[in-house]
């Protein structure tokens, strides 16, 4: 079991901006971490790049969620919630970094 699960939350959000913030979540050190993206039926989605970027980072435990439409922000927070297996969660979404390893 992951020790912190790391819920991206998204919403039509800037590729660079998400990429930064899983970037930083990834490289996490001294802990084992799950990533979770959650997006809420973002109009203009495109998550294909997942598999390379975290191959590319070496990192393996995170999974995908996409909502069909958009069901708000609280409905997003829940269902990244409940796919989460760690023992503490940390919510945050593109565009925020974490300050280091």
């Amino acid at each position: 079991m992951p020790r912190v699960s790391i819920i991206v939350l998204t919403y039509n959000s800037d590729p660079a901006k998400l990429r930064a913030t899983l970037a930083a979540a990834a490289l996490q050190q001294g802990v084992s971490v799950e990533l979770i993206i959650s997006d809420d039926g973002s109009v203009r989605k495109d998550f294909s790049f997942l598999p390379d970027f975290f191959k590319n980072l070496g990192f393996t435990n995170w999974k995908l969620l996409e909502n069909e439409e958009n069901r708000g922000t609280v409905a997003n927070c829940c269902a990244g919630l409940n796919a989460a297996s760690g023992e503490y969660v940390f919510l945050t979404s593109a565009g925020d970094i974490l300050y280091d390893h």
